[in-house]
């Protein structure tokens, strides 16, 4: 076997004349090599002329991947090539071999998009709110701000001063979207009666109307008996759209420190968490009659979300209360009996003006207490509800367990990085589980059944959340 190895091409002409004593032999050798420029065109020749042949250690192969790259490059231009000097690896695929690359038709960086196989879940939007109240209208409309609402509502022959000024509180105070329900009357039957009484039921129609809060102000003007009814039908209509239902207080003798407003939740006997109350009433300049709180803080609420998220409680110095004044002053004492019935106090402080200060919720259940809790849970279950839907196109079998726990997963990850939960690890604030919690009768039942737990107050306290997934099994 020869001792002489090839190298590329040298860049100065071989001498003509002998070689000098104790140097290599260089010698001319002319060798004919073949590339394929195209694999679906006809094979194409290169003659390459190698020059000189040296013996020097490996540096042979640096001019020959040096040549491999100019005619590489070279075929590019008319389409793929391949090197001349192919190193052999067992592990890569033969060039006769299909591949799903893209066919190369000029230098550059080209990019493909692999599908990675996970189905995302995207988060819900949190700025509507229903508000049903006397309109002059007469059947569900949206308006998305306070110059649509007063040029659609404003000139209706009907609508009561304090609706719309309670609609016109609820944009100047962040909010975004209104769900506008209009009833003939404040009777318990047109706030909230059945489909067949001419309720807001009768052209809800039971669709999913995607909204945050509920706001039913004529609902405080009723007796403690009648509107304990009315809450009751609303409180059904919250769980069905997984919203909030935000209470009034009562335009009566005022709040007074014997605990008026304790007294009349004590009559309504609401105990839910889905339900929230705040007190005092609000009182707007050259507005004759007091205004709800509540579309109040449905505004404060959605302009907390969209800057913090529904993880952050609407309560405290940002969450404050703009063009409206509450009709009491509220002490300390005061706000200690409101806390001890689960209301929300609205109160005055120097340089800052009035402020939510309370996030508590009407429910004796201490998972529940606070609204951010209920509200992150509600955000959740809402898109999981959106987000596994494909589910019922799958067989009910392992692979799609895995597929459920990465898709959830990846969500929860996502909002642990914002800030939803407590933890300063993944373990500690969230986990989920779709194994186990499957069985064989609910399998037969064509039923996935997802364990949900996230810690939004404490690492490792987690609160569980469970959903019942249809599939094609």
């Amino acid at each position: 076997m020869s001792r002489w190895k090839p190298c590329a091409p040298s860049r100065k002409p071989a001498s003509t004349s002998s070689p000098r004593a104790g140097s290599p032999i260089r010698r001319r050798r002319s060798i004919s090599v073949s590339i394929f420029s195209d694999p679906h065109s006809a094979r194409r020749r290169i003659h390459a002329r190698l020059v000189s042949y040296r013996v020097i250690g490996g540096r042979w192969m640096n001019r020959i991947n040096k040549l491999n790259r100019r005619l590489f490059l070279g075929g590019l231009a008319s389409g793929a090539a391949t090197p001349l000097f192919a190193q052999s690896n067992p592990k890569q695929p033969s060039p006769s071999r299909k591949t799903v690359s893209p066919r190369v038709l000029s230098p550059g960086v080209y990019v493909q998009e692999i599908p990675s196989g996970v189905r995302p879940i995207q988060e819900p939007e949190t700025s509507a709110t229903l508000f049903i109240d006397v309109f002059g209208g007469g059947a569900l409309e949206t308006v998305t701000s306070l110059s649509q609402f007063q040029t659609h509502f404003g000139t209706l022959p009907g609508a009561s001063e304090a609706a719309l000024e309670t609609v016109a509180l609820y944009f100047r105070n962040g909010g975004r979207k209104a769900l506008i329900a209009s009833i003939g009357d404040a009777s318990p039957a047109s706030i909230l009666g059945a489909p067949d009484a001419g309720g807001v039921r009768s052209f809800l129609g039971g669709a999913a109307l995607n909204i945050d809060f509920i706001c039913a102000p004529p609902a405080s003007a009723l007796a403690a008996g009648e509107a304990s009814i009315v809450y009751s039908e609303a409180l059904l209509l919250a769980e069905e759209q997984k919203a909030m239902l935000l209470l009034d207080a009562p335009a009566g003798p005022g709040f007074d420190a014997n605990g008026f407003i304790a007294d009349w939740l004590g009559a309504l006997g609401i105990n839910h968490p889905n339900a929230a109350i705040y007190a005092p009433r609000l009182q707007v300049a050259g507005v004759v009659p007091t205004l709800p709180a509540s579309a109040a803080a449905a505004g404060i609420a959605t302009r907390i979300d969209a800057a913090r998220g529904v993880w952050k409680a609407p309560a405290g110095m940002e969450a404050t209360v703009r063009g409206a004044t509450p009709t009491a002053a509220l002490s300390s004492a005061d706000n200690e009996i409101l806390n001890q019935a689960n209301a929300n106090a609205i109160r005055s402080f120097a340089n800052v003006g009035p402020v939510l200060w309370g996030a508590r919720t009407l429910s004796t259940d201490p998972e529940w207490k606070y609204i951010p809790v209920r509200r992150t849970a509600l955000f959740i279950e809402k898109s999981l509800d959106d987000g596994l839907q494909w589910t019922v196109f799958e067989p009910n079998e392992e692979p799609l367990w895995k597929q459920i726990e990465m898709a959830v997963g990846n969500y929860l990850q996502v909002l642990f990085r914002k800030g939803a939960f407590t933890g300063a690890t993944p373990k500690e604030a969230y986990f989920v589980r779709c194994d186990r919690t499957t069985t064989q009768a609910d399998i037969d039942r064509g039923v996935c059944n997802v364990e949900i737990g996230f810690a939004p107050l404490k690492p490792a306290e987690f609160v569980i959340i469970r959903r019942e997934l249809r599939t094609a099994s």
